[in-house]
């Protein structure tokens, strides 16, 4: 077989010289990356009046569409934090501990107005907020927020999660 390519036909020089290397590779990430955006796995960690997180998910408020119906406990089987509360730096200490046992890639929410601005009252040595321990991909405000604003927090974290690849 001859290897050079017929008049108006143009060769990619692949590893294996075949001409679409870089088109499958595209085509294989944003698969895994669409599935990666169906099948996320929520730890939730409450810390003050947010912790209604589990009221936040009810009968019409179904987390199955996001992929994440099954909520988990165990840092090593999650990869999405959702944290509420204020960080103090004990706090602070613990969810570092926790963001490095989960698995990769893994996603950071912070839920609530005292993790996302260091909350409305002074109290046990609030350290601010959570994007001073962690990096923060989804901010949701309210105190406490809607069942509403989780899903669209939620929504925005799987365009974002399609993108990361």
């Amino acid at each position: 077989m001859d290897s050079n390519p017929l008049p108006g036909e143009e060769k990619d020089p692949g590893v294996d010289g075949s001409a679409h290397v870089g088109w499958w590779s595209t085509r294989v990430g944003d698969v895994i990356d669409w599935a990666r955006s169906h099948s996320l796995s929520p730890l939730p960690l409450a810390g003050s009046c947010c912790a209604q997180l589990g009221a936040a998910v009810g009968p019409e408020i179904d987390l199955d569409e996001f992929g994440g119906g099954i909520v988990q406990y165990a840092p090593a089987h999650a990869d999405l934090l959702i944290v509420s509360g204020s960080v103090s730096p004990a706090r602070a200490e613990v969810l570092r501990r926790i963001y490095a046992q989960m698995a990769t890639p893994r996603w950071v929410v912070a839920f609530g107005n005292c993790a996302c601005a260091g909350g409305a009252f002074a109290d046990y040595a609030p350290q601010g907020d959570l994007s001073g321990t962690l990096p923060v991909d989804i901010f949701i405000p309210g105190c406490p927020p809607r069942s509403e604003a989780l899903l669209d927090g939620l929504a925005k974290l799987r365009g974002r999660v399609r993108r990361s690849g």
